[in-house]
């Protein structure tokens, strides 16, 4: 039912990206509907930090998706919740991750997801500091991967935040 209204809804040069959950069966899922759509209309987006609540994983999820990723959600957690911390500040294997990434031969789009939560005026200068903290990790994140020989041309970091 799923695929016949993506299907329904495709126009020409638009691909729906099918994202993970944190069990396994939800990638499993995910690969089936962008299977059944096709891959000109769909793909995978492996949201790194989703798969590291249950008994996916972010590496096992790239590997599972394979030439079927599309883009990303890099994120880090600590396990517990959908915590949307830079990477490096929870408990995600980013070496696992790079590798996964390398394996498949990934070149798409990195987009880091940071948070969800409302604005509070009262948390600015703290999410201020969050956010350089982010774009320094991710930066080194980038520089991880092209090192790995992961392209790293359509990495999307925030800008300079003052």
């Amino acid at each position: 039912m799923e695929a016949e209204i993506v299907s329904f809804l495709w126009k020409d040069g638009i691909r729906f990206a099918f994202e993970n959950g944190g069990p396994t069966a939800t990638m499993e899922y995910a690969i089936a509907l962008a299977d059944a759509v096709g891959l000109d209309r769909a793909g995978i987006c492996v949201d790194t930090g989703h798969a590291a609540l249950g008994d996916l994983g972010p590496a096992k999820a790239i590997r599972m998706a394979g030439y079927r990723l599309i883009t990303t959600h890099i994120q880090d957690n600590l396990g517990e919740r959908d915590d949307h911390m830079p990477p490096g500040d929870g408990r995600i294997d980013w070496d696992d991750v790079v590798a996964a990434l390398n394996e498949v031969g990934y070149d798409g789009c990195f987009q880091l997801e940071l948070t969800d939560q409302p604005p509070d005026p009262t948390r600015r200068p703290v999410i201020r500091e969050e956010l350089r903290r982010a774009q320094k990790q991710a930066l080194s994140l980038a520089s991880r991967l092209a090192r790995s020989g992961v392209p790293v041309h359509r990495f999307s970091v925030p800008p300079y935040i003052p």
